[in-house]
């Protein structure tokens, strides 16, 4: 069995991003100096992240998942905080007006009130997937002011992502789903069609969403091995999350060797994904770095 292995998301900032954030915040640090020090924070993260097959920006500049999505386009407004699920991080509910367009170009330098300096992504000299939360997700998760149906909405995202991968030069584009249900899945056949999808979620997926439902996606990844079934029958290369991102406790790679054993015998695929369950920002930064090393061994 091949394996692949991806890191994902929102990664945990260094304590010197985190200090330099509310230097900037508080005047004393100029955002032209801020940003030279996240390039410098993202090239740490590609050379850790060296041997792993796939991966995405680390998202420094990202302080959730919805923000610099909801900046670039127009119909998007920023509400109140919420919190993430039952963590103790939040997010600024999305406030949907109306059906919008990428409003600013997010390769090139934007300054945010809300956010961290753009561009959205930098990859420095590493080839990266481009990361975008699932429009039905952020749907859901926001507050709609408008009469824009969730199907409106979804659409019009994801043929945005789709013109954003295309600029990046990349097919692939991971869709992480906070939440997830049947219209996460049944949304997404017209993207399948052009771009490779990585369908992420650290909720269970369901058999049941894809009653109906007659094309794959590049990779469905799960967080739970009884579930590999249902990734193995919707995409080409199913994913598992055998990394905790919520726990502190550091995996054993003998154990994950082991389960890649009887993944093998059970499911007997071509090609498997290795990957954590949730992006890692829950995690402290020295934490999250050990189990990336712990990945690149099982690679």
């Amino acid at each position: 069995m091949n394996v692949k292995t991806l890191v994902y998301g929102i990664y945990p900032r260094s304590d010197r991003l985190r200090l330099d954030y509310g230097r900037h915040e508080r005047g004393s640090l100029s955002t032209e100096k801020l940003k030279d020090i996240i390039k410098e924070e993202k090239d740490i993260f590609y050379r850790l992240t060296d041997e792993i097959n796939l991966v995405t920006d680390p998202l420094f500049n990202w302080h959730d998942i919805f923000r610099p999505v909801a900046l670039s386009v127009n119909g998007i407004k920023l509400g109140p905080l919420r919190r993430y699920g039952e963590t103790n991080t939040f997010y600024r509910e999305p406030l949907i007006e109306g059906k919008g367009e990428l409003k600013i170009d997010i390769f090139t330098d934007q300054e945010f009130e809300e956010n961290p300096p753009f561009p959205i992504f930098y990859g420095g000299n590493r080839k990266i997937l481009p990361i975008f939360p699932s429009p039905v997700a952020m749907y859901r998760m926001s507050s709609n002011e408008s009469k824009y149906s969730i199907q409106d909405f979804s659409e019009n995202l994801l043929e945005i992502y789709g013109k954003i991968a295309d600029r990046m030069g990349s097919r692939k584009i991971l869709i992480f789903a906070p939440q997830i249900d049947k219209d996460d899945v049944s949304s997404m056949k017209k993207i399948c069609s052009t771009h490779e999808i990585i369908l992420l979620s650290p909720e269970v997926i369901k058999s049941e969403y894809f009653d109906g439902i007659s094309f794959k996606f590049d990779s469905i990844v799960v967080s739970r091995k009884e579930n590999l079934n249902v990734a193995g029958d919707h995409s080409r290369i199913p994913g598992l999350g055998v990394l905790d991102a919520h726990n502190t406790k550091i995996e054993n790679g003998g154990d994950i060797e082991k389960m890649l054993e009887e993944v093998q015998k059970e499911f007997n695929f071509k090609d498997l994904i290795l990957t954590h369950n949730d992006y890692m920002d829950f995690l402290p930064r020295t934490i999250a770095d050990r189990k990336v090393k712990i990945l690149q061994e099982v690679n």
